[in-house]
């Protein structure tokens, strides 16, 4: 059968197009996941990163606490974070990034200090400034020493009396008339707004103020204030005034016990890393000073994540790895779901919390021992609730056991040489289907057949007869199919001399008679031919006849093997060739794959004898002698 051109030029096409794929498949990667217990060493530690601005924090007393479920906790961290003052609105840095540092927790007085309000002649130095005295104070005295308090402050109580004495002996020595420094008080709850001004978020806090300013400027162009973290001894305090008047209202720098703190911005910027134990902890954003009250209700914790990620960063050259050996690439947040994220309070007094899962995928590729990565990804889950005593920002994060393993899942080269023989073969096999298909629906047109004949006789083979419905249908299935190519030879088609039997039933001239007595008559032809093949071979042998008796034994029964017998021969005809020898009891054919042999069994070996010796060669019909076999002799 022949294919067509287009079919062929189709299917090359078609595989060429799945080769092409079916080798990009092969040269892609692959990789299977595994779920496991995690495996990292023990000891192993966690790396955690973080960048974190809050526009409503000072850095003056932001802190970072870390603690863990195991009973481990780090106060106020230092060493690998650094924070840096930022503007409240853009979150611009406006100061550089300092290591912090850890303050040491202000010395006081063991014995209350007695002062003798009575000296106070000229003016009550007891009274708190306020709004309205604030000006006329900073105009007057060249120094003032302000300490801004809260009544309900546990340390503004506990340094209120030393500083009335230190107040009332500065005073003494350097009276109003002199002008030189003053000490002064500030009531924070009832003066809020003037604490505001001057970003006064814990107390007490003493501020140093020179010709009514206490903005000074480092060296490296930043504003800062002038503040006092030392001892509240009255010691350390007098020595604190002592430089402040001696000074004048000079440079700063003569004040060795003043500190300064930066005035340029309200926010604070937290960024470092800290290394942690695998196991549930959490990093607590506060604010906290040694020796100083937060004022939480007043506190906005508002705070924008710049990221927030664990582990270490891919470079771009592994990051393009990972996309190709992570299960389900990598999208834009895969490890930093809070990066970019704003949480925003609307008021003060109010605890961020946030809850991440953090789950270890170990990249481990066979070939490209670089790309090889421990990506820790994580959950996030945020929460914003009222506290009553403490405003803060937590970070509580949590390891899971499990830990997944992606390894690169290799690929054999029988695999890819079975696909392409399975390709080409599956193609041509639907190719053929299809030209089968496409001749099938071409050969419908001709009409209508009502029946093929094909014989499997020796003259016969090769030949058949194709009886159609009606002469025209046969007429175009001849002038189209005549000289077609069928198993590499031509067919010739010719009309049949004589009406199939499947026409005349149709026809109605259809007679059973006639074709019985036509087969009857070829049946006798057939058997005379044998008779006269039979006849023939005794006269070959000389003449013998075929039932001359010989000396019988015990009258045993015997079964003759006859081989390569005709297919069309059957019982009958076998029946007529051997019951010329005497003693002939049954004839059996083969069924399936023996139908061209059969048993011819007779009553006594003198007879079977007799059939092998006279039709021992004896050609049936066809040009292959037979072979007989004397398999069996049973009493």
């Amino acid at each position: 059968m022949p294919i067509c051109r287009w079919l062929l030029g189709l299917s090359a096409v078609f595989i060429a197009f799945l080769v092409v794929a079916e080798f990009k498949s092969f040269m892609a990667l692959e990789t299977e996941s595994h779920m496991v217990v995690d495996r990292s060493p023990p000891g192993e530690l966690l790396r955690v990163n973080f960048n974190i601005s809050f526009p409503a924090l000072s850095c003056e007393y932001a802190t970072l606490d870390v603690s863990d479920a195991i009973g481990s906790k780090k106060l106020n961290l230092t060493k690998t974070v650094r924070k840096t003052v930022i503007d409240e609105v853009s979150l611009r840095r406006v100061g550089r990034s300092v290591e912090d540092f850890q303050r040491p927790e202000p010395k006081y007085d063991d014995a209350v200090v007695d002062f003798d309000d009575e000296d106070f002649d000229e003016e009550d130095f007891k009274q708190s400034l306020n709004e309205k005295t604030w000006d006329a104070h900073m105009k007057h005295y060249d120094v003032v020493v302000v300490n801004f308090f809260a009544p309900w402050c546990s340390w503004c109580q506990q340094l209120s009396p030393t500083w009335e004495a230190v107040t009332q002996a500065i005073h003494e020595k350097y009276p109003e008339s002199d002008g030189r420094i003053r000490m002064a008080k500030v009531d924070c709850v009832a003066n809020k707004k003037l604490c505001v001004e001057h970003q006064i978020t814990a107390y007490p806090s003493i501020r140093i103020f020179i010709h009514g300013s206490d903005d000074v400027t480092n060296v490296m162009g930043q504003h800062m204030h002038l503040a006092y973290y030392g001892d509240r001894t009255m010691e350390a305090l007098t020595r604190l005034a002592e430089q402040a008047a001696v000074a004048q209202g000079k440079p700063h720098h003569g004040i060795t016990q003043a500190s300064t703190v930066s005035q340029e911005g309200s926010g604070c910027n937290f960024q470092g890393m800290i290394l942690a134990k695998k196991v549930p902890g959490t990093l607590h954003f506060s604010a906290r000073a040694p020796g100083h009250s937060v004022d939480y209700m007043n506190m906005n914790m508002s705070h924008h994540v710049h990221h927030f990620y664990f582990g270490n960063k891919p470079t771009p050259r592994r990051r393009k790895a990972l996309v190709q050996y992570h299960p389900l690439g990598l999208t834009s947040d895969w490890s930093d779901k809070l990066s970019g994220m704003a949480f925003v309070s609307n008021y003060v007094g109010a605890t961020f919390e946030h809850y991440l899962q953090t789950v270890l995928t170990s990249i481990q590729p066979k070939k490209n021992k670089w790309a090889r990565f421990d990506a820790y990804e994580y959950t996030a889950q945020s929460h914003t609730y009222d506290t009553a005593d403490h405003a803060s920002v937590k970070f509580t994060y949590k390891m899971s056991p499990i830990q997944i393993v992606v390894n690169e899942k290799s690929k054999p080269l029988y695999h890819f040489i079975t696909a392409m023989c399975a390709v080409v073969g599956g193609v041509f096999t639907v190719l053929g289907m299809l030209d089968s298909a496409v001749y099938s629906a071409k050969s419908m047109r001709y009409g209508t057949i009502l029946d093929i004949i094909a014989r499997k006789t020796y003259k016969l083979r090769g030949q058949a007869w194709v009886v159609f419905a009606r002469p025209e249908e046969a007429q175009a299935a001849k002038e189209q199919l005549d000289g077609f190519p069928f198993m590499n030879k031509p067919i010739r088609i010719a009309f049949a001399k004589t009406k199939s039997d499947a026409v005349a039933r149709q026809d109605g001239t259809y007679d059973e008679k006639k074709v019985e007595e036509r087969k009857k008559m070829r049946r006798d032809a057939w058997e005379a031919k044998v008779q006269a093949a039979l006849q023939k071979e005794q006269e070959a042998v000389g003449g013998r006849a075929p039932g001359a008796k010989k000396e019988q034994a015990s009258n045993p029964r015997c079964t003759i093997l006859v081989e390569n017998i005709p297919k069309e021969a059957n019982e009958g005809m076998l029946l007529l060739v051997f019951q010329r020898f005497a003693g002939l009891k049954e004839v059996r054919m083969g069924r399936g794959s023996k139908a061209e042999t059969a048993h011819v069994e007779y009553d006594n070996e003198e007879g079977a004898s007799a059939a092998v010796a006279g039709l021992q060669g004896f050609k049936l019909a066809t040009d292959k002698p037979m072979k007989l076999t004397i398999i069996e002799n049973a009493p």
